[in-house]
């Protein structure tokens, strides 16, 4: 009987000792689990934003009006990035610059050798026009793209560029996709005006930039969220890619690119006090149609003065210019002769 008492209690032993274990294994095996659910993350968002760009065609510099070729630096980095500098008409009095952000992995020529119809539509308006290649793109240098929250550094580099080409500022910024996001946040991280520490510390004073600087905007394809643009890309085919991918990569993007915390683009447009024109594609074929409702809504009820609202009535992507040609520039027209009359000019 007592030998009996005794297995009993060895076994009982037994399984406390055991059951400590069996705990500290089934922890090690989830923090594998979720170490292995992150690395994928990071891969995965790593390889997203490493993605080749579109090939940039050699061909075109030849068919482009004659331009003055650029190359800058964002602030803090050593990349060289490429612009081309198309000078206004001179025949006509100066309206403005116009700087043009490409959408992700794009160039330049977002519009391929048909840019040089929308280029020239500006030119021959009055208006100086930088199209420059974002860093990992085109002509540029970069190692990755991530989606305007580097690229706003870019967008500003541009602005200072073509400040020293023209002497001029008075800036419209026209984003393409998440060039949208990358205007948005160029401008939100400008001062109101420069402070007088950086006026009394600056070589050229004339050359430090400021929201004031910034006459208009250009939205072609605009988002509520700058997470849609990024969700573009992700896969949504199995589970892990649908509920997570889709939830946190954009975050990781974010962060990797030591951007603005904004997200959401909306509340900037209460800030906003120049002209904007949005135009689109009605349906969007790859961008959620309510996303862009969100944005014009909000857009016409905050600044209903001086918001224009043209769609191109074909779906597509990003591809209204190429679509319908015309219309999308006799749009383009009517919003310059609206509020960039040579009358009302900023160097009238």
């Amino acid at each position: 009987m007592k030998d009996l008492i005794t297995l009993k209690r060895q076994a009982s032993k037994s399984k406390r000792k055991i059951w400590p274990k069996v705990l500290i294994g089934l922890l090690l095996v989830l923090v594998l689990l979720v170490g292995s659910f992150i690395y994928s993350l990071f891969n995965a968002a790593k390889a997203l934003m490493s993605l080749p760009a579109q090939d940039f065609n050699p061909v075109a510099s030849h068919l482009m009006p004659s331009y003055e070729q650029l190359i800058f630096q964002p602030v803090g980095s050593d990349l060289q990035l490429n612009g081309w500098f198309f000078q206004a008409n001179k025949e006509i009095a100066f309206r403005g610059n116009v700087i043009f952000i490409h959408d992700t992995r794009s160039n330049k020529l977002e519009f391929g050798l048909d840019s040089a119809k929308l280029f020239s539509c500006f030119i021959n308006k009055g208006f100086n026009v930088l199209a420059f290649d974002q860093r990992h793109c085109g002509q540029s240098q970069g190692e990755a793209s991530t989606y305007g929250y580097a690229e706003y550094r870019d967008v500003q580099a541009a602005m200072s560029a073509c400040y020293r080409a023209s002497g001029r500022k008075n800036f419209i910024l026209y984003g393409v996709g998440s060039g949208v996001t990358a205007s948005l946040l160029a401008w939100e991280a400008l001062p109101d005006l420069p402070s007088e520490a950086a006026l009394a510390e600056a070589k050229d004073p004339d050359a430090l930039l400021s929201r004031d600087d910034v006459k208009g905007f250009i939205f072609d394809t605009p988002a509520s969220s700058a997470y849609d643009y990024i969700r573009l890309d992700i896969s949504d085919y199995n589970f892990l890619q649908k509920n997570f991918y889709r939830r946190y990569i954009p975050d990781i993007i974010r962060i990797s690119a030591s951007g603005p915390e904004r997200v959401n683009l909306i509340p900037l447009l209460g800030h906003i006090e120049v002209p904007i024109m949005i135009t689109r594609n009605l349906p969007d074929t790859l961008l959620n149609q309510a996303t862009t409702d969100t944005f014009i809504t909000e857009c016409v009820r905050l600044k209903s003065e001086t918001s224009y609202v043209a769609e191109i009535p074909q779906a597509g992507h990003l591809q209204g210019f190429i679509l319908d040609q015309e219309k999308y520039l006799s749009d383009l027209g009517d919003f310059l002769d609206l509020y960039y009359s040579s009358a009302n000019s900023p160097e009238a």
